[in-house]
């Protein structure tokens, strides 16, 4: 779009020029508000409009994404992440089951539910961690011992089979991405990991690492934009 055809020309950023943009830009993504700020103020500006004051922007998204939730267009994530979808909102993930999944799922507690569920497929790749590890961990640290499995049946029954035989404490899930292959997807995240020297040798079994869930969501957001493992 050219800027003589932009219709905010000339004008401050707004929350509805705010919807608009998000709309048009992050359709189909899940995305950080920090990229989504930085993202449509860019935009807005390269095309024309004029440019709000710094302490003002934050609050534009922050009223623009409200109103796209309200919409249906937008579901708040966890650690600062937001799922966008312009075209069928039924495609959105719910994180929170229907009345009628409850239903077929095992009951429970406020422990086991996670906090990120994304993608489709048979399969899943999941980071939970202990409450005390994240807790304990070094002061001015922001990483802490994470699992990172795989599991080819249910996630939450993989997960609690562990819990109910060698875990000292409730684990609490952080994210589980669905897809159809996931032993290549962890293999990915875990070699990256590796690379960074992230993981732990003196942990119980091998798929523990010095992390946190946003640098695992962080990674396979990269590792989504070369394969399609998800």
């Amino acid at each position: 779009m050219g800027n003589s055809e932009y219709k905010y020309k000339n004008i401050h950023l707004t929350p509805t020029i705010s919807r608009d943009l998000i709309l048009e830009i992050f359709n189909r993504s899940t995305v950080e508000r920090k990229t989504i700020i930085q993202e449509i103020i860019k935009i807005h500006i390269e095309r024309g409009g004029k440019e709000r004051r710094a302490k003002d922007r934050p609050r534009m998204v922050k009223k623009a994404l409200e109103r796209l939730v309200k919409e249906g267009y937008a579901t708040k994530r966890s650690l600062g992440y937001w799922q966008i979808n312009n075209e069928n909102k039924s495609d959105i993930i719910d994180i929170v089951p229907t009345p009628d999944e409850r239903e077929h799922q095992p009951e429970k507690t406020k422990d086991d539910e996670v906090d990120i569920i994304l993608g489709r497929g048979p399969s899943a790749v999941y980071l939970y961690y202990f409450p005390s590890y994240k807790k304990n961990r070094e002061k001015d640290k922001d990483t802490w011992e994470c699992k990172i499995g795989k599991t080819d049946r249910d996630p939450f029954q993989r997960i609690s089979s562990q819990a109910s035989t060698a875990l000292p404490e409730k684990p609490k899930v952080a994210i589980i991405i669905k897809t159809d292959n996931a032993h290549a997807l962890e293999l990915a995240i875990h070699n990256i990991l590796t690379y960074r020297k992230k993981n732990l040798e003196t942990a119980l079994g091998k798929e523990w690492f010095d992390t946190n869930p946003d640098e695992f969501f962080t990674i396979v957001q990269f590792i989504s934009k070369s394969t399609l493992l998800f």
